[in-house]
C-alpha cells in the first residue's frame, strides 16, 4: 500500500447507495471500505482502518450516524477526521445537533456524486493527519466589508488555507489575510481565486469554533512566499 493512498470510509444502511458511491468515487490512490451501520463502521477503525475521511448516513439500524460522529470525535485516532453526515431530513435540530457534535460538512440528500466527490476531495486536502501535514497556528486578521476579525491559520496546502475563528464567516466571500508576524498576503488580487468554499464548527472550552476550507490558486510565486512565512 503506498504511503500516499488515502481512505475512505463510507457508511449507508443501503447497500446500493454505497456500491453505487464506491464505484464513483474509486480510482488509483483511493482505498475505500463499505459499512452497513455506524457500529460496522467503528468496527473498521478498531481494527486498524484510519480513514482520510467519513462518509455516513444519518439515520441507519444497528448504530446511526450520531453514533459514528460520536465515535469518531472521541478516538485518539480520528479525532479531527472529517466527517460528512448525509441525511434526507429536514430537521434543523438534527442538523444543529451533528454540527454541534463536530460533523465536518452536513449534505442533505438527494446529492449529486460530483458534489460528494468535491467534498471529500476538499476534506482530504484539510490539515487532518499529522503525520502528512504539519500543523501550525498562527494568528492572523482577515479583512472584508465588515472589518476585521481576528482568526487562525492552521494550515496552508497546494490548493489553499484552514482557517479557524470564534465567529461566523460568510462562507463564498473573499478577504484579505494579514499575517501577524509581519507578512502579509492578499487573498483577493494576489491570488486568482479563493473563496471561503465550506464550514464546520467543533465546541473548545464552552464556545463554538469555526472552521473554514479557503481554495486558492495561487499566483506564480506566491506559494512560495506564503510558505516561507510559516
Amino acid at each position: 500500500m503506498s504511503a500516499q493512498c488515502k481512505r475512505i470510509l463510507l457508511a449507508d444502511d443501503d447497500l446500493a447507495v454505497l456500491s453505487l458511491q464506491e464505484t464513483f468515487l474509486s480510482r488509483p490512490g483511493i482505498e475505500i471500505r463499505q459499512a452497513r451501520s455506524g457500529n460496522e463502521a467503528i468496527r473498521h477503525i478498531l481494527a486498524g482502518f484510519m480513514p482520510d475521511v467519513v462518509v455516513s448516513d444519518l439515520n441507519m439500524p444497528d448504530g446511526s450516524g450520531l453514533d459514528l460522529l460520536r465515535f469518531v470525535r472521541h478516538h485518539e485516532s480520528t479525532l479531527e477526521t472529517p466527517i460528512l453526515i448525509l441525511s434526507g431530513s429536514s430537521c434543523q435540530e438534527e442538523i444543529d445537533r451533528a454540527r454541534a457534535m463536530g460533523c465536518t460538512v452536513f449534505l442533505r440528500k438527494p446529492i449529486s456524486l460530483s458534489l460528494l466527490e468535491a467534498e471529500i476531495a476538499l476534506c482530504m486536502a484539510l490539515p487532518v493527519r499529522s503525520g502528512e501535514r504539519t500543523r501550525t497556528r498562527l494568528p492572523a486578521l482577515l479583512h472584508g466589508s465588515a472589518g476585521e476579525l481576528p482568526v487562525w491559520v492552521r494550515d496552508v496546502g497546494a490548493s489553499g488555507l484552514f482557517l479557524e475563528s470564534t465567529a461566523p464567516l460568510d462562507v463564498g466571500r473573499g478577504y484579505r489575510l494579514e499575517l501577524l508576524h509581519g507578512s502579509s498576503v492578499e487573498l483577493n488580487g494576489a491570488f486568482t481565486q479563493v473563496s471561503l468554499v465550506r464550514e464546520s464548527t467543533r465546541q473548545e472550552g464552552g464556545g463554538t469554533v469555526y472552521g473554514y476550507g479557503a481554495t486558492i490558486q495561487f499566483a506564480s510565486g506566491r506559494r512560495d512566499e506564503l510558505e516561507r512565512s510559516f
